[in-house]
């Protein structure tokens, strides 16, 4: 079981790695009525409004999680049942 679990937290931080590698920004919308159609036409600008605040990953983050992803996967492959 616990292998398991170490394979999956593993594959969690290699998906959140390229998340990070992918995206530009993170734009979080704290309004809770906020429609798609407004949020969308908002993020297409450039700074974002008050009510989204955004968060921009610096360049080391994605390979900070890789490492550790790999490292817990190869343990849990190593983990005896």
């Amino acid at each position: 079981m616990k292998k398991y679990f170490y394979l999956a937290l593993g594959t969690f931080l290699i998906l959140l790695a390229l998340e990070c590698l992918v995206v530009n920004r993170f734009v979080f919308c704290w309004e809770p009525g906020a429609s798609t159609v407004t949020a969308v036409s908002e993020l297409a600008s450039e700074n974002p409004p008050n009510s989204l605040s955004a968060y921009v990953p610096p360049p080391w983050l994605p390979w900070s999680l890789f490492s550790p992803g790999i490292i817990v996967i190869l343990y849990g492959l190593a983990h005896e049942k």
